[in-house]
């Protein structure tokens, strides 16, 4: 996904310079998907919509596009960059004290994660996405963070996201208009 985001989103749109795509990872190993597009083209209201419709795009692609030898071919590769041994001793102490961080303690949860990856089918992914990432989901989970610079000023809020009044506040309005009232 990262590299097609990257063709599509930067060099073909030319949204932005900062392009990228990616897992998130947390410190609990909650996964998630990330996008950031840094922009002076485009607000990011519109950046929002080409990421979405980026999703719908990569969907039809992998369903339609992507054989099942290219598929098993791309999962192989994420379950050997998963096993790759750590190119020095902060890359492995880091790799140890999250476990420990998050007391979970599983020194080799590369291995079962890249056993986990190599188990995956072509339609368990399209599945997941249809779950997860596809706008439709109502199992879909999304926050959307949204930076206005000077190239591209907020919006106006709309009156569904605008603030509620509180009780005292309204208490307070509908005593000016009575009070405005008497005075005419």
């Amino acid at each position: 996904m990262k590299e097609r985001c990257f063709d599509e989103l930067r060099t073909q749109e030319q949204l932005g310079y900062l392009v990228h795509s990616g897992a998130l990872l947390s410190a609990d190993y909650i996964q998630g998907v990330r996008f950031i597009i840094q922009s002076e083209v485009a607000d990011p209201e519109y950046l929002d919509g080409r990421i979405e419709a980026f999703l719908l795009r990569f969907k039809t692609h992998l369903v339609e596009n992507v054989s099942d030898e290219d598929f098993a071919t791309n999962v192989e590769a994420v379950a050997e960059k998963l096993t790759e041994k750590d190119k020095n001793l902060n890359e492995e102490s880091n790799r140890y004290w999250r476990e420990v961080q998050n007391g979970s303690l599983d020194f080799d949860r590369n291995v079962k994660e890249a056993a986990a990856v190599r188990s995956l089918t072509k339609d368990q992914l399209v599945a997941f996405f249809d779950k997860y990432l596809s706008l439709e989901s109502t199992d879909r989970k999304k926050l959307s963070v949204q930076v206005y610079g000077g190239a591209h000023p907020m919006p106006d809020t709309p009156a569904a996201l605008a603030p509620k009044p509180t009780a005292e506040a309204e208490a307070e309005a509908e005593a000016e208009a009575e009070a405005e009232a008497e005075a005419e």
